[in-house]
């Protein structure tokens, strides 16, 4: 597997940074970071995870597209002889529970379903790819990277992947048959061409110059 697109730490997550170590978050901005930083260490656990993808593939992270004015993100792409598959990676934690079509914490709180998005996500990829004259299969899948996440009511889903069934999934890759030309290596090319670089959903805390705490910022205390 080759690796053709790195993983940086986004603009947003950057900002973010820059600013909770001179100032004080309002909740709600101080919980959006927490899950930015979470999320972002997710998938650096998914990045050490992949390295042991064997196949003859091109991985690509952090793909951000925008189709019929609706934008989407693409935690990693795997492009192999006949698939690509798309990783939406999770860095839950704790206990979570179904209640139908609904995500829930044990306390009761209702999360987004990340199915939903997972589903999405897979159309407009789609969609994409038939706009610049692909017709690959895709394979999308829901991984679930923490340890420390189980999920009660879980259904059998054969599109979600959690922390026990890593290890065969790994496996169940490295089986797959591929052999890759230059289409796949042009497939890549062009799906790192298409990407949007500007998120809408940047959003940061309301802050002025004067409020921020002055001074050189030392990353060691």
């Amino acid at each position: 597997m080759k690796l053709i697109k790195p993983r940086f730490v986004s603009d947003e997550l950057k900002l973010l940074r820059f600013l909770y170590s001179r100032m004080e978050f309002p909740v709600d901005d101080l919980r959006r970071y927490e899950n930015l930083e979470k999320g972002f260490k997710g998938e650096q656990q998914f990045d050490i995870w992949s390295e042991d993808i064997l196949i003859d593939g091109l991985l690509l992270n952090d793909l951000l597209f925008e189709v019929n004015n609706t934008v989407f993100q693409i935690d990693s792409t795997l492009i192999s002889q006949g698939t690509l598959f798309q990783f939406e990676v999770k860095n839950f934690e704790g206990d979570y529970y179904l209640e139908g079509d609904k995500w829930l914490t044990l306390s009761g709180s209702t999360i987004r379903n990340p199915l939903h998005q997972l589903e999405r996500s897979e159309i407009l990829l789609k969609q994409l790819l038939q706009n610049n004259g692909y017709n690959m299969h895709i394979e999308s899948y829901l991984i679930f990277i923490n340890p420390n996440f189980h999920l009660y009511h879980a259904p059998i889903n054969q599109s979600i992947i959690f922390p026990t069934q890593l290890s065969r999934f790994l496996d169940k890759l490295n089986r797959t048959p591929s052999k890759l030309n230059g289409k796949h290596s042009k497939l890549a090319e062009t799906l790192v061409s298409k990407q949007t670089f500007q998120s809408p959903y940047k959003r940061l805390p309301n802050y002025d110059y004067d409020q921020l705490e002055k001074g050189i910022y030392c990353p060691h205390c």
